[in-house]
């Protein structure tokens, strides 16, 4: 259950993506929808597992703040209460719907921010990292984020986390704070998001000035950067296995 972007970038939609892994990991039809601006909706999902006479559905929130839009729009379109993650909901009839947890706060994480760190060769000591997030006005988010952050810096990568609105460091700032750290010589730039968006596709890109293989040479305080834009963190393929793995759990349960 992802919410819907009308930006795919070169990636394609991450839910179509990752429910094809899923299900090529677990065995299990796996469907996917989406809240908004892509098709199918989650109404049109539901209805053909319906359809499909499928008596058992485990629902994956794809969200960054997993837990946070599960307690709200997703429990509500599910016909849970608030505090309700599992049962037989009324408005679908007699599917037993039980929802799994999310994939930012699985320690699988470890293996994928480090995918993303070794995909564009970054160095401990010389790649500063930046890992820019949405943003939120109550900094909801920004646990998670450091969360993250934190595995790389466990591998002796400086990391600093951005923000794409709404709190500070801003995308700018953050660069500069990286740029600023002594012996670092190329950032790297990584989207803490789920898929491409016009954040990540634009108001980032734009902010930043990169250029159209999402790279520029950031001039700062005398000296010039390489920067490197990644993929968004949510399209990594380890994403599939630790959503898998929460359909796993759920089972199990």
């Amino acid at each position: 259950m992802a919410y819907g972007s009308d930006r795919f970038g070169s990636y394609g939609s991450a839910g179509k993506i990752h429910a094809e892994r899923i299900e090529k990991i677990t065995g299990i039809k796996t469907y996917y929808g989406f809240a908004s601006q892509q098709e199918p909706r989650w109404e049109d999902t539901m209805k053909q597992i319906i359809q499909d006479g499928v008596d058992t559905v485990y629902a994956i929130p794809f969200f960054i703040s997993a837990d946070r839009y599960a307690s709200t729009f997703v429990a509500r379109f599910l016909g849970f209460d608030k505090e309700q993650r599992k049962g037989i909901c009324s408005k679908w009839g007699n599917v037993n719907i039980i929802e799994t947890e999310g994939f930012t706060d699985h320690p699988g994480m470890d293996k994928v921010m480090a995918e993303i760190a070794e995909h564009y060769e970054a160095v401990p000591g010389k790649t500063g990292i930046v890992l820019i997030s949405h943003g939120a006005r109550d900094c909801a988010g920004t646990p998670l984020a450091e969360s993250a952050a934190d595995y790389l810096r466990k591998r002796g990568f400086m990391v600093i986390c951005g923000y794409n609105e709404h709190q500070h460091p801003d995308d700018i700032e953050s660069v500069e704070l990286a740029a600023g750290t002594d012996g670092i010589e190329n950032i790297l730039i990584i989207p803490f998001f789920v898929s491409p968006s016009s954040h990540t596709c634009e108001d980032i890109v734009e902010t930043l000035k990169l250029d159209s293989d999402r790279k520029r040479m950031y001039k700062f305080n005398g000296k010039t950067y390489p920067l490197t834009y990644t993929y968004e963190v949510g399209m990594s393929p380890s994403v599939a296995e630790i959503l898998a793995e929460r359909v796993i759990e759920a089972k199990g349960h």
